[in-house]
């Protein structure tokens, strides 16, 4: 076998800057035809309303993508990243490998393994090092793209479409409409996919991770960076919370029971939805966090989809999930829920740059950034 032949699956026509929170989505929020928005970013307060195009936010280099030595890993990305060790033998002091997920074990040990070919001779360290690279230049891209196939490339018409019911529904536009329950199933579904796709994740599996991190307090100290399987991972933790959400979105998407199917029936069993209504002269903010719960002023959990700059929607506990709210809501309200997405955000975005910064933050001295 000639390695110099070996092409690693880099997959060239999926993106590697991959949106955690999607550009279709962001689009809405564009104030010069879907390429900029306006951002504010809480770290940098003193430098106020940046204008930023949406290709350069809310993104991670290969977040969606397993790649060599993940902690989850499915069969057919084992494949595609060990499939130029098909035709070797690989001896190591834990025995000889016997199959592509031993290999992606034991593969921070890549340096001690004894690798032959066919004919029983032992390759090189320049030749060794030619499979490495083509390991670790294969990914396996199934979820970025079935993101877009599956839920982003429909976001826009979807969602202006339920946006225009719900007007004629509050009487705000002519006409006849309705919201049927795939119409909410679906909007259940983005809700719960903004939350958990968000940078900071989902707050209930935050808060089970945090029990582990307590028992484990070893796992947060930093690893360095060639011992990270994905270089935006600190920690072991960083790499266990990542690892579980893959397999989380990886579930989803090949249409297996999981965690989010499981989140989404029991939210469609119990909850509906308040439609809140504004219009361009009062539009709701969004962030890097579209999605989120929260605990409201009346101390009840409160879960919410910032869904374009004219509508949020948020949870409401009901014994029949047909039954739903419109709401137009006044400029205090909405000021009070940019305020709530301003708390639980660490990137604010929004269609204009003249909004408060202070009154946002709750800074009562401007001074005070």
């Amino acid at each position: 076998m000639n390695l110099q032949d070996v092409e690693p699956n880099r997959h060239e026509d999926v993106a590697k800057n991959q949106h955690l929170v999607p550009q279709t989505y962001m689009k809405a929020w564009s104030y010069n035809g879907n390429k900029s928005v306006w951002v504010l970013d809480k770290e940098k307060v003193s430098m106020g309303w940046v204008s930023r195009n949406i290709e350069k936010i809310n993104y991670i280099n290969h977040f969606h993508d397993i790649m060599a030595g993940d902690i989850y890993t499915t069969e057919d990305a084992l494949n595609e990243i060990f499939g130029a060790l098909k035709d070797f033998d690989i001896a190591t002091e834990h025995g000889k490998l016997q199959s592509f997920e031993e290999m992606n074990v034991y593969f921070d040990e890549f340096e001690q393994w004894i690798i032959s070919d066919k004919d029983g001779k032992v390759l090189s360290r320049k030749e060794k090092n030619i499979l490495k690279e083509c390991i670790l230049q294969s990914r396996y891209t199934f979820i970025e793209t079935e993101w877009c196939r599956q839920y982003e490339n429909n976001w826009k018409s979807f969602i202006e479409t339920i946006e225009y019911k719900v007007r004629i529904i509050k009487g705000l536009e002519e006409g006849t409409a309705s919201l049927n329950s795939e119409d909410m199933r679906l909007l259940m579904t983005y809700l719960l996919i903004y939350d958990w796709r968000c940078k900071r994740g989902n707050s209930i599996l935050n808060s089970v991770m945090q029990v582990l991190k307590d028992a484990l307090p070893e796992i947060t100290e930093l690893l360095q960076p060639g011992e990270r399987i994905h270089s935006f991972n600190e920690t072991i933790y960083d790499e266990v919370v990542h690892g579980f959400r893959i397999k989380v979105y990886d579930d989803w998407l090949h249409g297996r029971d999981g965690v989010l199917k499981k989140y989404i029936e029991q939210y469609l069993e119990h909850l509906s939805f308040d439609f809140l209504l504004t219009d361009d002269t009062d539009p709701f903010i969004t962030s890097d966090t579209p999605a989120f719960m929260f605990v409201n002023k009346w101390g009840y959990n409160e879960h919410i989809l910032v869904a374009t700059p004219t509508m949020l929607i948020t949870t409401i506990s009901t014994d029949d999930n047909k039954k739903f709210i419109v709401t137009k809501a006044s400029k205090e309200k909405v000021l009070d829920y940019n305020c709530t997405i301003a708390d639980n955000a660490d990137i604010l975005i929004s269609k204009q740059n003249n909004i408060d910064i202070g009154t946002l933050l709750r800074i009562e001295d401007e001074g005070d950034f």
